[in-house]
C-alpha cells in the first residue's frame, strides 16, 4: 500500500542487513503511463514511489493525467 505520495516502505528486520540491500524494482505493462523507483534504500527500510498516469489523446496530442 502507497501513502499519498505513491510512496510504499519496506521495513526489514532488525538485524537482517549491515549495508543497504541490492534492490531491483520491475513495472508491469498496462493501459496508461507507469513508473517506479527506489527513492531511498538503507540497512533499515527501503522506499519505493510507484506512479500511474491516465494517457488522452487531445488533437494527436497524448496528454498524461497524474494518478499516484
Amino acid at each position: 500500500m502507497t501513502d499519498g505520495d505513491g510512496n510504499a516502505t519496506f521495513t526489514w528486520l532488525a538485524g537482517t542487513f549491515t549495508a543497504p540491500p541490492v534492490v531491483a524494482i520491475a513495472g508491469e505493462a498496462g493501459a496508461g503511463f507507469r513508473s517506479a523507483r527506489i527513492v531511498s534504500n538503507t540497512a533499515d527500510s527501503t522506499v519505493v514511489q510507484a506512479q500511474a498516469a491516465a494517457v488522452v489523446k487531445v488533437l494527436g496530442i497524448e496528454v498524461l493525467g497524474w494518478v499516484p
